[in-house]
């Protein structure tokens, strides 16, 4: 049943509906209240999102009830009426005055609760052993803890997506399905709450800076993807032993300075480092899986020594950062793109030489002086050197089959160049 005349001020006259299955009193701003529905014994569904509800009502009569949602219901404050019904699965009440779930204790076929933006709930109490319960959204809530998660044998998703209040995962631990933590912006301090969930596959601790650590990771067998950037961490040895980790983004973390503990993971994809404090790579030994790079703007960074097993990369990001040489990228057969823009300390492309598969480099405005590490990179489909004041020759380009693009203005090359052996050249920018 939908009621859709937004001035209803009761649902009392329902009480004689023994056959209702289904309410929806959304946006109905003058309802204060559910009384009427109890002993609606076939009842499954109560929308009263967006309504002026102050409380649920007594049904626990509702035996057959599955959901409710009462989201965006301001002046509810608690759950009371919901107590005890044993085939809920689900209940909404974001953006609500809700400020405990007590009344949820005892709702045996629980699976999904959404309480986030509730400023006033400070806790998860009342959830606590519920054996089926899978999934909790409390992001931008209020909560101080998640120590109400614990016994939650079948959770799988926590959301606490900017919890300024919340410090640690504490209740999480030991959870043997958990298989998603979302703690972006959130307050957390540490992550020692997540310590033996052996199913866990993603973790988003993004903008957590009281984060110093990452310790209660180590070992997780089916971790795949750490988000970690512009947090307070040290140290990604925490993650040694985490062997089916695909996704590692440490942006901005500056006290990072080396990749000890990611040596060997050889499902290792996609590695982002942005701005980070990173002096070496060498930690990257021995993932050979690795197909994305992204060490722009670590100016400390100076070597690329570390990437020579790695067969399967395609794409190296090191725009701005302090690299000398790229003699690291010496056998990385499949790597289609490198980006070395404003890379002042490079003074060549040896390293590149012979890459088969090559097809983009971008090495404007670095200290680029000779580009003879591009011979035999007949893959080549575009180059940009310009702004590269000392290089004073495009020879070793001539005849490269697929080359369509050369940009190299604002650099020594004589303006009357010609590329007369490269069939494909579109573009040949020189003044």
């Amino acid at each position: 049943m939908y009621c859709d005349v937004t001035n209803i001020t009761s649902i009392q006259p329902l009480s004689a509906f023994e056959r209702l299955e289904s309410l929806i009193v959304s946006c109905c701003e003058k309802l204060t209240s559910l009384d009427g529905l109890s002993g609606l014994k076939r009842l499954k569904s109560v929308d009263a999102s967006g309504s002026g509800i102050e409380t649920i009502g007594n049904l626990t009569g509702c035996v057959s009830l599955e959901t409710v949602d009462a989201s965006g219901c301001k002046k509810l404050i608690t759950l009371d009426g919901l107590s005890g019904l044993r085939r809920l699965k689900s209940v909404r009440t974001h953006r609500s005055g809700v400020r405990n779930i007590e009344a949820l204790n005892g709702c045996a076929a629980l699976e999904s609760v959404s309480v986030s933006d509730c400023d006033d709930l400070t806790n998860l109490d009342g959830l606590s052993g519920l054996r089926l319960l899978k999934k909790v959204i409390a992001s931008g809530s209020g909560i101080q803890n998640i120590l109400g998660l614990t016994g939650c044998v079948a959770f799988e998703t926590v959301d606490v997506y900017s919890c300024k209040n919340l410090t640690s995962l504490t209740g999480l631990m030991d959870l043997s399905n958990l298989k998603t933590v979302e703690a972006k912006e959130s307050g957390i301090r540490n992550i020692c709450g997540l310590s033996g969930c052996e199913s866990l596959e993603t973790v988003n601790v993004t903008k957590c800076r009281e984060l110093i650590s990452l310790d209660g990771l180590t070992g997780l067998m089916k971790l795949r993807v750490v988000e970690a950037k512009d947090t307070g961490i040290e140290s990604i040895m925490p993650l040694s032993g985490c062997n089916a980790l695909e996704r590692l983004d440490i942006t901005h973390c500056q006290k990072v300075r080396s990749l000890d503990g990611l040596s060997g993971l050889q499902n290792l994809k996609y590695f982002i480092a942005v701005s980070s404090g990173l002096n070496n790579i060498l930690g990257l030994t021995g993932c050979v899986g690795l197909e994305k790079l992204d060490i722009s703007y670590c100016e400390a960074l100076i070597s690329l020594e570390g990437l020579s097993e790695s067969k399967k990369l395609k794409s190296v990001e090191a725009t701005e950062c302090g690299v000398e040489n790229l003699l690291g990228l010496t056998g990385c057969v499949s790597l289609e793109s490198i980006n070395v823009y404003r890379c002042k300390n490079l003074s060549s492309l040896d390293g590149l030489s012979g890459l088969p598969k090559l097809k983009s480099v971008n090495a404007a405005s670095s200290g680029v002086k000779n580009i003879e590490g591009l011979t035999g990179c007949e893959g080549l489909e575009s180059l940009d050197v310009h702004f590269c004041g000392y290089l004073t020759s495009l020879q070793c380009l001539d005849g490269l089959p697929n080359l369509r693009s050369v940009k190299a203005n604002g650099t020594c090359i004589p303006p009357h160049l010609q590329l007369y052996r490269c069939p494909k050249l579109k573009e040949l920018i020189l003044e």
